[in-house]
C-alpha cells in the first residue's frame, strides 16, 4: 500500500508537468488563474473618510456563479449594522451570505450527485484556490490538499508546494474550499439562480483617517488666498485608483465599535494580516503628526473613546491610535451639514500616508483686536466665509509674502461665517486698568441671624490708545467678579447665569470699538458684589 501511494505521487507530478508542457487546453493555467470568473474579486472604487478615524467603503466587481453561488476571500472587520451585499442590477436579488471556515460539497448522492459533470464544474469555479479534496483509491480514502492549478482528462492538478498530484475525478467523494470563506446566492428573473452578477459591497470600518491643514496666503489689505490640504492616513486596505471623499463632519454611527456578526470570529483570525505587524516609524509620525498636535490643546477627546481603547478587536495598530489620539476636534456646529471633498483616481496603498489638495479659493479678510483685560491685546486676522463650503476644523499657516505672519488653530466656520487667527501680541496700542470702590451699603443683606453682607459698588477705567497708522476695530471684553450695573461707549452687559448665588456672582461688559490712531478712549464700568461684612 505504502508503494502505490508513492506511485500515485510520483505519477500525479509527472501528469502535472505534462499537462503544462503539452499544447492541449486546459483550465487554469496561469494566465487563466488569475481570473477565475467564479472568484468575486471586487475593487474598492470609492471611500468617504471621517475624522474620527473611520471610512464607508464601497467595492464592486463582476463574478460568474455556479447555480446561483459565488465565493470570495475575505470579509472586511465591518461595523455592525453598516454592511451591505447588493447586485447592481435590480432585477437580481442577493438572498443568502455566508461565511465560514470553507464550503463542503459531499458528491455523495445526497448533497450532490456522484456525477462527474457536477465534480468538474465545481473544481472549475476553485481554479487557483486551496482546497480539500476527499478521494478512495479503490481500497481506502485518503485526503489531499493544495491549489487547484488544472483540470483535464478526467483528472484535477493539485500543487501542494514544490510538487503536484493528480487525482481522477471519478475518484473525488467531497470537496472542501480553504480559501474563500464568504459565500453568496444570487437570484435572477422568476426566483432563478442567476449565472452572473455584478456585485457591489459597502460598510463602515476603523483604520483610515484624514487631518486637514490650512495655508492662509495675504495678498492685499482685503483679499487672501486660502489652501485647505487634507493628509490621509491609510492603515485600513489597498486604495487603487480609488475616488477618496474627504468628509466634513461626522455621522452618528452609533455601533460603530462593535463588528457585524458575520465578522466577529473570522476577522479575529485575520486580524494580523489587516493591519500592519509593527507599528509606524516614529520618524514619519512626529512628520504627520507635528500640526494635527496643535489642536490637542484644546483638550477635545474622541466621542467614542473606545475605538482605541485596545479593547475592540478590529482596533488599529498603536501607531494609529497615538494619531486618533491628537487629531484636532470633530465639528459641533452644522455637524450634520456635511461636505466633501472629493479627489479621483487615488492610489494609497495600507500603511501609506499622501497629502491632497482639497481647495484652494480667494477670501475675505481683515484686520482686528481683542482685549480680555486678563491678558495682552491680541492681534487677530478675522476671516469670512464667502465660499460654498465649510471650514473644517484644522491648524492654518498665515503667510504675507515669504514672510509667515502666524501659525493657529482655524475652527470649524459654517458658510457666510467668520473665523479667527491669532497673529501676534499688538504692541501698538497702549492699555491701562484702574478700578476703586465708590460705593459701600453696610450690613445691607442678613441670610441669616448675625450674618451680615456688604453691599459694595466698584468703579473701573479701561484706557486705550492706538499708535497705528490707521483705524483699527478692536472688542475688548472685561470679566468681573459681580453684577455689572453699568458701561459707557454702549458696553453691552451679562451676567453669567451659571452662578447666580450671592457670593459667586459673576458677568462680563463686552465693547466693540474703532481706535482712531493717537485718541486716548476712557471706557467706564461697574459692577456690584457682597462681600462679608467685618
Amino acid at each position: 500500500m505504502k508503494f502505490l501511494k508513492i506511485a500515485m505521487l510520483l505519477m500525479g507530478f509527472t501528469f502535472g508537468l505534462s499537462l503544462a508542457s503539452s499544447g492541449t487546453k486546459v483550465f487554469g493555467t496561469d494566465d487563466e488563474a488569475v481570473s477565475n470568473p467564479y472568484v468575486w474579486k471586487p475593487k474598492t472604487k470609492s471611500v468617504s473618510v471621517f475624522k474620527n478615524g473611520y471610512g464607508f467603503f464601497t467595492r464592486e466587481g463582476d463574478v460568474s456563479l455556479r447555480d446561483g453561488w459565488g465565493h470570495a476571500a475575505d470579509l472586511p472587520p465591518a461595523a455592525f449594522g453598516t454592511l451591505a451585499i447588493y447586485a447592481q442590477n435590480p432585477q437580481q436579488l442577493v438572498d443568502i451570505v455566508g461565511i465560514g471556515e470553507g464550503e463542503l460539497t459531499r458528491f455523495d448522492g445526497l448533497e450532490q450527485k456522484n456525477d462527474f459533470v457536477l465534480k468538474q464544474r465545481a473544481l472549475e469555479s476553485a481554479l487557483a484556490t486551496s482546497v480539500k479534496l476527499k478521494y478512495s483509491d479503490g481500497n481506502e480514502e485518503l485526503e489531499a490538499t493544495g491549489v487547484v492549478k488544472a483540470i483535464s482528462g478526467g483528472y484535477v492538478v493539485l500543487q501542494q508546494g514544490k510538487t503536484a498530484a493528480a487525482i481522477a475525478l471519478q475518484s473525488i467523494q467531497s470537496m472542501q474550499r480553504a480559501t474563500l470563506p464568504l459565500r453568496f446566492h444570487v437570484l435572477g428573473d422568476q426566483g432563478a439562480p442567476a449565472e452572473k452578477v455584478s456585485l457591489n459591497m459597502a460598510y463602515l470600518r476603523s483604520g483610515i483617517v484624514w487631518i486637514p491643514e490650512y495655508t492662509l496666503k495675504l495678498i492685499d489689505e482685503e483679499t487672501a488666498e486660502l489652501t485647505l490640504r487634507g493628509t490621509l492616513v491609510n492603515e485600513a486596505e489597498d486604495l487603487i485608483d480609488c475616488d477618496v471623499n474627504f468628509v466634513v463632519g461626522v455621522p452618528h454611527f452609533v455601533h460603530s465599535e462593535l463588528l457585524t456578526p458575520l465578522a466577529v470570529g473570522h476577522t479575529i483570525r485575520t486580524l494580523g494580516t489587516a493591519m500592519p505587524g509593527v507599528g509606524v516609524p516614529q520618524q514619519v509620525m512626529s512628520q504627520v503628526m507635528n500640526r494635527a498636535a496643535i489642536a490637542n490643546n484644546y483638550g477635545n477627546s474622541l466621542q467614542n473613546n473606545d475605538v482605541v481603547s485596545g479593547t475592540n478587536p478590529n482596533e488599529p495598530n498603536a501607531a494609529f491610535a497615538s494619531i486618533m489620539n491628537q487629531l484636532p476636534p470633530s465639528e459641533s456646529v452644522g455637524s450634520g451639514d456635511y461636505s466633501v471633498y472629493t479627489k479621483s483616481r487615488v492610489t494609497v496603498r495600507r500603511g501609506e500616508r499622501a497629502v491632497v489638495t482639497l481647495m484652494t479659493k480667494k477670501i475675505r479678510y481683515s484686520h482686528t483686536y481683542q482685549w480680555n483685560t486678563g491678558s495682552d491685546i491680541e492681534h487677530r486676522l478675522s476671516l469670512f466665509n464667502n465660499t460654498t463650503t465649510p471650514w473644517t476644523t484644522g491648524p492654518c499657516l498665515a503667510l504675507f509674502g515669504s514672510q509667515p505672519l502666524s501659525e493657529d488653530v482655524l475652527r470649524y466656520t459654517p458658510v457666510n461665517g467668520r473665523g479667527e487667527l491669532t497673529v501676534t501680541t499688538a504692541i501698538n496700542i497702549a492699555k491701562q486698568i484702574t478700578e476703586s470702590e465708590v460705593d459701600r451699603k453696610l450690613k445691607s443683606h442678613e441670610p441669616q441671624p448675625n450674618q451680615f453682607f456688604d453691599l459694595v459698588t466698584v468703579g473701573g477705567h479701561l484706557k486705550l490708545k492706538s499708535y497705528e497708522r490707521s483705524p483699527v476695530q478692536i472688542r475688548v471684553r472685561k470679566n468681573v467678579f459681580g453684577k455689572p450695573i453699568f458701561a459707557s461707549e454702549n458696553g453691552v452687559l451679562a451676567v453669567d447665569s451659571e452662578k447666580l448665588r450671592l457670593l459667586e456672582r459673576s458677568g462680563t461688559i463686552e465693547w466693540n470699538l474703532t481706535l482712531d490712531p493717537g485718541v486716548e478712549y476712557d471706557l467706564e464700568y461697574r459692577f456690584e458684589r457682597f462681600v462679608p461684612s467685618n
